[in-house]
């Protein structure tokens, strides 16, 4: 595979993990994550309600990461990826799961109800996507996307 479908396969998840819309079940509230994402200039994500996070290397990031494990090994993940993560999504979308893709940030910060506070370092993540779930009653959860409605059940039970 050519590292151009790579570049695609990016280039078409960003354009279809994006929305200008405000996540789903939020029932009229605007979430502080929402905002944040739109509008400040931080580095930092902060995620506070139930949602779905996709988290998608930045290239310096993928570079790295195809030095460490070679061309191959990345284009094959990429390509599995691409199908998992998109079953993945339409098993969020049916749950009506709200989905943000987070890019261009260095840190994402899951604030709990109880006040915990987990703070995931974006650039130590290994995988090329990421999935997360997150409920402010649990800490995050790292999503298995080929066992995603497995993992959706277990996780939102």
């Amino acid at each position: 595979m050519n590292i151009k479908y790579l570049f695609i396969f990016f280039f078409v998840s960003t354009f279809v993990g994006c929305s200008t819309e405000p996540p789903r079940n939020l029932k009229g509230k605007k979430s502080a994550a929402i905002i944040n994402h739109k509008n400040s200039k931080s580095d930092t994500l902060v995620i506070d309600h139930k949602i779905a996070v996709e988290v998608q290397l930045d290239s310096a990031a993928l570079e790295q990461n195809k030095k460490k494990y070679g061309d191959t090994t990345i284009e094959a993940y990429a390509e599995d990826g691409a199908y998992y993560q998109s079953v993945a999504d339409s098993i969020i979308r049916q749950k009506k799961l709200p989905l943000m893709e987070s890019s261009n940030y260095k840190f994402i910060k899951f604030v709990q109800n109880n006040g915990a506070i987990t703070i995931v370092k974006v650039d130590t993540l290994q995988a090329v996507s990421t999935l997360f779930f997150f409920h402010p009653a649990k800490p995050p959860h790292i999503v298995d996307v080929t066992d995603a409605e497995n993992e959706y059940k277990s996780y939102f039970k």
